[in-house]
């Protein structure tokens, strides 16, 4: 007697299984796109009271003490003022800016 292979109706077959995975796909590719959701009610435009916000602190005009001079500092080395050296050609740049 040849055997007979019966699926169960539970069971489901490739074409189904790749419909429901494109169905997922395409659900939360909705879901992505549509944006956050706010449950809040309707928009209107909500002043804050000036005892709601909530305040930094302010600074106390004292400067921040140095703690390290950096991971290339050289006690002893020279203080120059001016990188150029005599007897190189080309043209001196200036360069400003602040550091923070």
């Amino acid at each position: 007697m040849p055997e007979q292979h019966i699926l169960s109706k539970n069971i489901a077959g490739r074409g189904s299984f790749l419909k429901q995975c494109l169905l997922l796909l395409g659900t939360l590719l909705v879901v992505a796109c549509a944006g956050p959701v706010s449950n809040t009610g309707p928009a209107v435009n909500r002043t804050v009271s000036p005892q709601t916000t909530t305040s930094t602190k302010t600074c106390g005009g004292t400067a921040t003490p140095s703690q390290t001079e950096g991971p290339f500092y050289k006690s002893g080395s020279p203080e120059r003022t001016s990188l150029r050296e005599a007897g190189l050609a080309g043209m001196p740049l200036t360069v400003t800016g602040y550091v923070f």
